[in-house]
């Protein structure tokens, strides 16, 4: 029913989204430099349904939302986040070179057919010194060895087009010009969520309205399996990657 569909989510926005947002949010403004009293400008590209956004902007950041889906982008709007319906190339045609001191794009890179054209539109879009970042899904992780192609970011074909590793991030951002790369492992959290998926494939919110039992035993799932994953996160390859780089 819808009153327990809208508690499930609301439980799922608790337990799992908004700790890994915060996760993802504090770690990239540690990065961010600005010189001046302004705030600094951020875009968060394939903004969904803008968690990211809203935490940047809880923050102080100035903020630009971006999506292709124009459901997405007006969500994000009506909660008074400028947006831009289209992609990177779209912003930059309406922002202009050297617009933003920060450009995020969290998990979005797996979807992308040319990641290094991306990254060098980041450049253009970003002001000397400041930091492209964002999480993608690791195609060397641990959980995606151990479920192999029932993995989600395997399984989600044809909206997932590739699984970067940690030394392919790393030498994107170098050939689009970006320094001071750095690359962490992203959130436990997620990762359990991820792996909560693979299991309980029919469970996520993400693409629609999955049956209330699925979504149940999928968030079961995933509970479960955060002391495992967290001891794998720790010891063995990361799953999920946190990346940053500095546009010289």
């Amino acid at each position: 029913s819808a009153p327990i569909r809208s508690v499930a989510r609301k439980l799922a926005d608790y337990l799992i989204y908004r700790r890994f947002v915060n996760r993802h949010v504090r770690w990239v403004a540690a990065r961010v430099r600005v010189n001046s009293r302004q705030a600094a400008r951020l875009c968060d590209v394939g903004c969904g349904a803008g968690r990211h956004v809203l935490a940047f902007r809880r923050m102080g950041f100035d903020v630009v939302a971006a999506d292709i889906d124009p459901d997405a982008c007006a969500q994000v709007a009506s909660k008074g986040v400028t947006t831009v319906q289209g992609s990177i190339e779209e912003v930059l045609e309406q922002f202009g070179p050297r617009s933003f001191d920060a450009v995020t794009a969290f998990q979005v890179i797996e979807h992308l057919p040319d990641v290094r054209a991306f990254f060098a539109c980041c450049a253009e879009l970003l002001r000397p010194g400041g930091i492209v970042a964002g999480v993608v899904p690791a195609g060397n992780g641990t959980w995606c060895r151990i479920l192999g192609r029932a993995y989600s970011g395997i399984a989600d074909v044809p909206r997932h087009l590739s699984l970067p590793t940690e030394n392919g991030i790393a030498q994107a951002l170098a050939t689009a010009g970006f320094r001071d790369g750095s690359i962490a492992r992203g959130s436990v959290v997620n990762v359990a969520g991820a792996v909560g998926l693979s299991i309980v494939p029919s469970s996520s919110f993400s693409l629609g309205k999955p049956p209330l039992v699925a979504a149940a035993l999928g968030g079961l799932v995933a509970m479960a399996s955060i002391p495992l994953v967290a001891v794998t996160e720790l010891l063995l390859r990361p799953t999920e990657l946190l990346f940053a780089g500095r546009r010289c």
